[in-house]
This record gives structure tokens, C-alpha cells and sequence, in this order.
């Protein structure tokens, strides 16, 4: 991904001595050249490295939502299955009803407790993130005045 310091062209082993001739704009020049393509090359490999990693999130997301749909099948299997062992022991409405109870106080529970998380969870915004922001605009206002 990264380009060398040949491949950018410039001789990094000349010392000022073997630029005597050169003058000082010139310098700069090629130094403003250099970092542009040197800044170039590092935001191309970053953009590719971050291509490569929401590929690789979204193939990991589509996999748990494919596990999310067989679980949901294995519910309605699992189901199944205690309604039809219940039938055995107690008549199959009984067994029917207990089955579709449990699974309401579950949903129940689920429902109480994700509420509460998310109360808790106070708001969205980086609070944290915000106040060292302020912080870093507050240091630099005072470095600016005593300079």
C-alpha cells in the first residue's frame, strides 16, 4: 500500500551538502511534492483498508442476521416439541396454554429489562467526547492569549 521513498521519485539520501546548487525554494518545493504524494498514498491505503473492513462487517452482519432467522425457527420447533409433550400428560389445550404463557413471561421479562437499559442508558450524544472538546478549545483560547 505504501509507496517507498524511491517510488516517490526524490533521492532521500542526498544530503544538503550534494544539493549546493539547489536553492532553498526549490527544497521546499520538492518537500511539498513529497508529503503530497506521501499523503496521497497513506488516505488511498486507508480508504482501502476501511473498504475491506466494511466488507468484512457486512458479511459478518448478514451472517448474524441468517443465525437470528434459525434461531427463530428453533424457537418454533422447541415450542412445538413442549406442546406436543405436554399433550401427553394433560390434554393438548392445557399443554398449548402453558407453552404460549412461558413464552409471554419471557417476552415480558425481555421487554422490562431492555426498557430499563435503555433509561439508563442516558443520551445518545459522546458526552465524554463533547467535554474534552471543550477542554481542548479552552487550552487553546488560553495559549493563544499569552502568546
Amino acid at each position: 500500500y505504501l509507496r517507498s521513498p524511491a517510488q516517490l521519485g526524490g533521492n532521500f539520501m542526498e544530503t544538503p551538502e550534494s544539493r549546493a546548487g539547489d536553492s532553498v525554494a526549490d527544497a521546499m518545493k520538492q518537500l511539498a511534492s513529497d508529503l503530497t504524494i506521501l499523503v496521497r498514498d497513506q488516505l488511498e491505503a486507508a480508504r482501502r483498508e476501511m473498504v475491506e473492513k466494511v466488507k468484512q462487517v457486512g458479511m459478518g452482519a448478514g451472517m448474524l442476521s441468517a443465525s437470528v432467522v434459525a434461531l427463530v425457527f428453533t424457537a418454533a420447533c422447541l415450542t412445538a416439541f413442549a406442546t406436543i409433550a405436554l399433550a401427553l400428560i394433560i390434554p393438548a389445550w392445557l399443554g398449548a396454554l402453558i407453552v404460549t404463557l412461558f413464552w409471554a413471561a419471557a417476552s415480558g421479562v425481555l421487554a422490562i429489562v431492555g426498557r430499563s437499559k435503555v433509561k439508563n442508558a442516558g443520551p445518545l450524544a459522546p458526552e465524554q467526547t463533547i467535554a474534552n472538546l471543550k477542554q481542548d478549545i479552552s487550552w487553546a483560547k488560553r495559549q493563544s492569549r499569552h502568546t
